[in-house]
């Protein structure tokens, strides 16, 4: 049985993700990250573990999953995730680095009851948001979507313009 009726949930996700992203659904946000990944230069491995971020998402837009859980979901060492390359300035960053420093999670802080890092998921929500908007404003352009849709699209990007400027603040 549902806790909550569906229309909170897509609440919910909308006021995550923004409107455009919410328009298309969930299943979408993979597909963004698959069909973009070169542009966005993600190895499979970094898409695997935002994916494994997001699943451990809570509602706050914050993922205190532990590299072991990581590990034990893909079947990577968890070394490769966590790995720092403070040591060995030969050997490639681990993944959580990497995500890093191509901004797409940002690091709050440590839960100190289960000892993982806090991650902050607000860096790929931006970007996932500026891609969706991106590719729908090339559809609209090219004139690959039906004249209805195209109104209702053009409507949120206005509406996701507005929300990304307030997100942007917090």
């Amino acid at each position: 049985m549902r806790k909550k009726p569906l229309n909170n949930e897509y609440t919910e996700f909308k006021a995550k993700y923004g409107s455009i992203v919410a328009y298309f659904g969930f299943t979408q946000i993979p597909n963004i990250l698959i069909e973009n990944q070169k542009n966005l230069k993600l190895k499979n491995s970094d898409f695997i573990t935002l994916i494994n971020f997001m699943r451990h998402d809570y509602g706050n837009l914050e993922s205190h999953i532990s590299g072991l859980t990581i590990s034990k979901n893909t079947g990577m060492n968890p070394s490769t995730i966590y790995y720092k390359n403070s040591k060995n300035k030969s050997r490639e960053p681990g993944i959580k680095e990497r995500l890093l420093s191509k901004n797409f999670i940002k690091i709050r802080g440590i839960d100190k009851k289960y000892n993982t890092d806090i991650i902050s998921l607000l860096p790929l929500i931006k970007k996932l948001r500026m891609v969706a908007k991106s590719i729908t404003e090339d559809q609209i352009i090219k004139n690959e979507l039906p004249k209805e849709k195209i109104n209702e699209l053009l409507k949120l990007i206005s509406i996701d313009d507005l929300e990304n400027s307030l997100f942007s603040h917090n």
